[in-house]
């Protein structure tokens, strides 16, 4: 259980480093290009790969299923570009709650890749929290577009990575499969590197994303070692209660009735994926029952 709980707070702890990163991406919307900025990200991932690889050297690179590493990497560049699309030309919080359909992609695939067992509790849990997204999104309110849909099939990528990511840390170490990311992104955004450089006054915020993204994807990757997969993906939904935050304080975005609430659902959407925490806040209910 203690495990479970260090998995939980590295994903939350990666969910505050994507909402940074998020946000910078949304802010430098037609100051850098798509590539440039997949590959500015993938070498500064491939930096603190380098940094972590110092106690194991040259091993860092020895992997049981280099298949899986490719196939890994492929998924992960593929969603860099709905990811860096998505939040360079669609609203904010529409981007984020999209992306938040990972949970569904997860729950199908973890128990056929990785053998999970996914009870009803951890089922419940990811409709409830897919309700806290609906509130959020208000999907009547928007109209069907080419580029909702594209985003939405292509969050799958995601899931698909986070799943193969469990599956690889059961013989290959972290560190390697944030190398391997990152060097498949390094390719596949290669034609970046003839892109025009972005203006001086975008640099410090891109300092903030290429920082906060590389290192958030390697508390996703350590994450898994410690829960699974279907545990870890409804604590997903906390970013959309960050996201408001982010959206009030940055983009001046106020948030309504109907998003508040719907952050206070996917709050209990987390609370029902870990029993642990649901003792928890029955111990404090007891507390202030008792005389």
């Amino acid at each position: 259980m203690r495990d479970e709980r260090v998995g939980i707070a590295l994903i939350l702890t990666q969910q505050l480093l994507f909402t940074l990163d998020t946000a910078v991406i949304h802010h430098l919307s037609g100051q850098i290009s798509l590539w440039q900025l997949g590959f500015l990200r993938s070498i500064s991932g491939l930096g603190i790969a380098a940094c972590l690889a110092t106690t194991v050297g040259w091993a860092v690179f020895h992997t049981r299923h280099p298949v899986l590493q490719l196939v890994r990497s492929a998924a992960t560049v593929g969603y860099a570009w709905v990811l860096i699309v998505s939040f360079s030309v669609m609203p904010y919080a529409d981007a984020t709650a999209i992306s938040y359909t990972l949970a569904i992609y997860v729950a199908l695939l973890a128990p056929p890749i990785l053998g999970e067992v996914v009870g009803s509790r951890r089922y419940l849990a990811v409709i409830v929290g897919m309700v806290g997204a609906v509130l959020i999104i208000k999907p009547a309110t928007l109209p069907v577009s080419v580029v909702y849909l594209a985003v939405l099939a292509g969050t799958s990528l995601n899931g698909l990575a986070l799943i193969l990511t469990r599956y690889l840390q059961r013989e290959d170490s972290a560190v390697t499969v944030l190398l391997y990311v990152n060097l498949g992104g390094l390719v596949g955004f290669l034609p970046g590197i003839s892109e025009p450089w972005p203006a001086l006054q975008a640099w410090p915020w891109l300092a903030v994303s290429l920082s906060a993204g590389p290192l958030g994807m390697y508390c996703g990757i350590v994450a898994v070692r410690y829960a699974e997969a279907s545990t870890l993906a409804p604590f997903g939904y906390v970013r959309l209660f960050l996201a408001m935050i982010g959206a009030s304080l940055v983009f001046r975005e106020t948030p309504d009735i109907a998003s508040l609430i719907g952050a206070g659902v996917i709050v209990v959407a987390c609370l029902l994926a870990d029993r642990s925490l649901m003792r928890g806040v029955g111990r404090r209910v007891r507390s202030f029952r008792q005389p």
